[in-house]
């Protein structure tokens, strides 16, 4: 029988593979995974970012979106998600259970979704995701790699 880490990984690949595409086109404003492709290259033990981490078109812009359990979140001590591009420390995210508050109400019953502009449109790159605890101890890491086209396609 597969583990809980692995069945949930698939599913976020599924989910992944089934909602990126390779279509262009103006969004308005509004984001969207279909001018975006994003893949995990490889996951930690844990299972706090199983969730299924992606690049998304916001217009001109590309924003990586982290859903997050707040339950877990709350459970690890989970304080920031960490950013790595190779070995280096781009950008850390801080994070809080208590932040469901104030999300949209679109946002899943009991999940936190953070969202961090990467840049414009065209963007590709690997990023590696380190959720640490208030220790700075790694809870889980994923690894995935995006690409967002051109907006004209």
């Amino acid at each position: 029988m597969p583990s809980r880490r692995t069945v949930l990984t698939a599913v976020a690949s599924g989910a992944a593979a089934l909602l990126a595409g390779c279509a262009g086109g103006s969004n308005s404003g509004k984001l969207s995974d279909t001018a975006c492709h994003t893949s995990a290259r490889a996951h930690g033990d844990g299972d706090i970012l199983s969730g299924g981490a992606m690049a998304m078109a916001d217009g001109g812009q590309v924003r990586l979106s982290i859903p997050l359990d707040a339950e877990q979140v709350r459970e690890t001590g989970m304080v920031a998600v960490e950013l790595y591009v190779g070995d280096t420390l781009d950008r850390r995210i801080p994070v809080s259970a208590d932040d469901r508050t104030y999300m949209d109400d679109d946002v899943a019953n009991g999940q936190v979704r953070y969202e961090h502009v990467l840049g414009q449109r065209p963007r590709h790159g690997e990023y590696r995701l380190v959720a640490v605890d208030g220790a700075g101890d790694s809870l889980d890491e994923v690894t995935i790699s995006f690409n967002c086209f051109d907006e004209d396609g």
